[in-house]
């Protein structure tokens, strides 16, 4: 059973908001582009993992989380991208979109990704995800579960991709396979481990206390690439044409590039707002960002959306939930 499904990544959406936000000149344009380009691949390859998880049989109670960031050891935070529990065994499985040839060398716990003949090195993904197991023993102990063992995979997504490994590394041989292996080789562990554990009871509390656990690390993009608001580029974008600013004309927003007009294009530069800049916002700030004439117009615009506000005069704040 699907207990926790995974959620379109919010750091994605934060990405896409401040790429369209900035000059393709600007000093971070293209490290944003690439950051932007990566996390939807590996959003991709979570999603093939999700779509081969979807034709599961289990011949025993299982339930399924994804995305989970945890505390661990030594308060340590860790985030795992799929666990499945069974009764008699846990799986973690890390998914991977690479593509090309990927060769695990056990010499120097690393991965060769060979790509378009470019070679570049990447960080191990086995070492990743058996320190995310150890950090899952330690949480399920401090918790007062029983002990129960825990496998893991790294599933590869692109079943084009080649993958080697350097002589006798068993681990990568066992555990690195195609996304479409997995259900297969769950099947196998199930024949494996026999003896329960947990009851059906315990299962679903493991799977309802790790979702009261989880913690979503919202972090602030622009912190992140250092960039001041005053690079932002603002005003409200058109649909059609995707140029900003659009003007406010009579009610309505005017594209003076390709003429369009649209009762509701704010909408969407207000969901930019709220990714870039937080959920909380001024009547100063949106006119600011929306390049809006007076504070009637935002207030107007806002009341529309039926947006909460909190504090009063100039302490308030609209609450910008999308």
């Amino acid at each position: 059973m699907m207990l926790k499904p995974r959620n379109f990544p919010l750091w994605l959406d934060k990405l896409e908001a401040l790429k369209r936000r900035l000059s393709p000149d600007h000093r971070r344009f293209a490290d944003i582009t690439q950051d932007h380009y990566y996390n939807k691949a590996g959003w991709r390859g979570e999603k093939e993992l999700d779509y081969q998880l979807d034709y599961l049989v289990a011949a025993e109670d299982y339930v399924i989380l994804q995305d989970l960031r945890l505390k661990g050891q030594l308060g340590r935070e860790f985030q795992v991208d799929t666990i499945i529990i069974f009764r008699s065994f846990i799986v973690v499985v890390e998914a991977k979109n690479y593509r090309g040839t990927l060769y695990f060398d056990q010499a120097h716990n690393q991965l060769t990704q060979t790509y378009e003949n470019v070679e570049k090195g990447l960080p191990d993904p086995i070492a990743q995800v058996k320190l995310q197991t150890r950090h899952l023993h330690f949480w399920l102990a401090e918790h007062g579960y029983p002990p129960i063992p825990i496998h893991y995979f790294i599933a590869i997504s692109n079943p084009r991709t080649i993958i080697k490994s350097s002589p006798g590394y068993t681990e990568a041989i066992d555990r690195v396979i195609h996304a479409q292996q997995v259900n297969r080789r769950l099947s196998e562990l199930q024949l494996t481990f026999r003896n329960s554990v947990l009851s059906s009871a315990e299962l679903q509390r493991i799977g309802n206390d790790l979702i009261a656990a989880d913690q979503p690390y919202d972090r602030n993009i622009l912190e992140f690439y250092k960039i001041d608001r005053n690079e932002i580029l603002t005003g409200v974008p058109c649909r059609e044409c995707k140029f900003i600013p659009m003007k406010r004309v009579h009610g309505s927003w005017a594209c003076k590039r390709c003429g369009a007009a649209s009762m509701d294009a704010h909408v969407q530069a207000l969901k930019e707002f709220s990714l870039i800049f937080g959920e909380r916002a001024s009547n100063r700030e949106l006119r600011w960002f929306l390049q809006a004439r007076s504070p009637h117009v935002v207030k107007r615009l806002m009341e529309k959306l039926d947006a909460d506000c909190q504090g009063e005069g100039k302490a308030r704040r609209f609450i910008l939930r999308f």
